[in-house]
């Protein structure tokens, strides 16, 4: 090519290059050939592969998981949970202060549970 370097960024997964000094777009794949192309194409060469990995850059997903505190929030502050835990905050002002404790305890470790379980699948 000419040698001049093309000014690009990489946004959610997707690759823009710059087209006018200021303005950025998605890079275009070829996808609207003919069928034939397709199914014709024997592969590319050492020299092809590069210049592609240069435009489009590998051929890699990469997917971030996400932690155990991070799940685990996330659970704890859904609605039914935080009602749960509301309940449990009402049966400590009664006389079951024992009960309540154990209970969230235990909604605690189930919670932890799920999260494990999430993350292992």
């Amino acid at each position: 090519e000419s040698g001049e370097e093309e000014l690009w960024l990489d946004f959610q997964q997707t690759k823009y290059i710059c087209v006018d000094g200021r303005n950025f777009k998605p890079i275009s794949f070829p996808v609207n050939l003919k069928i034939e192309d397709y199914t014709k194409s024997k592969g590319l060469s050492t020299d092809d592969v590069k210049e592609a990995d240069k435009k489009w850059g590998p051929n890699v997903m990469r997917v971030i998981l996400p932690t155990f505190q991070e799940l685990f929030v996330e659970r704890a502050t859904a609605p039914f949970f935080v009602f749960q835990v509301f309940c449990v905050a009402l049966w400590c002002l009664d006389e079951y202060w024992y009960y309540s404790l154990f209970t969230l305890g235990m909604l605690a470790m189930f919670e932890a549970t799920v999260v494990k379980q999430q993350m292992k699948s």
